[in-house]
């Protein structure tokens, strides 16, 4: 369970850690995300800030993907939406609505791609700078239950409970 400074107690539901290893990030149940410092401890940072509560994910977190450079934040939620948050002003860049709940996301860090697995069996890729649709796959019966692309971003392998290995060209 997470006690944070601002006084808001809730479930701890997803995890991240930064490329650099300098942060920690926790979202949570309520949909917020927290920033912690690696090293101290202390909480560095809540998206959204606490002036802008309405800005928060309405669902879950589900997933949290820090692009290189620690330059943005993509939330995945229940709720389906992803948002883009600016990782250091720690502002809210954009929200793209999804037609199904989102259950898992990974990030492609050296393509900018972002593959999320949705609650109706379906992935969506998106270009994360442009937030555009790049690619959707149907094709798993059964939900999907972890996802990874290649390393040289032109392959997307999934896997589901369907007992099947699906193998995706980007």
């Amino acid at each position: 369970d997470l006690n944070s400074y601002d006084g808001y107690h809730d479930r701890i539901v997803s995890v991240a850690l930064t490329t650099c290893g300098n942060y920690g990030l926790v979202g949570t149940a309520g949909g917020y995300i927290y920033r912690f410092s690696m090293q101290s401890g202390l909480q560095r940072g809540r998206y959204p800030r606490n002036d802008t509560k309405d800005l928060k994910h309405s669902g879950p977190i589900t997933s949290l993907n820090i692009s290189n450079a620690n330059k943005l934040l993509i939330s995945t939620s229940l709720d389906m939406t992803i948002k883009i948050w600016d990782f250091k002003r720690i502002g809210l860049r954009e929200t793209v609505e999804v037609h199904s709940p989102i259950i898992k996301s990974y990030l492609h860090k050296e393509s900018n791609l972002l593959a999320c697995s949705c609650d109706n069996c379906s992935v969506l890729v998106y270009d994360v700078f442009s937030m555009k649709r790049v690619r959707h796959f149907v094709g798993h019966s059964r939900p999907i239950t972890d996802m990874v692309i290649t390393p040289d971003g032109r392959w997307l392998l999934t896997a589901s409970v369907d007992l099947s290995l699906r193998v995706w060209d980007i």
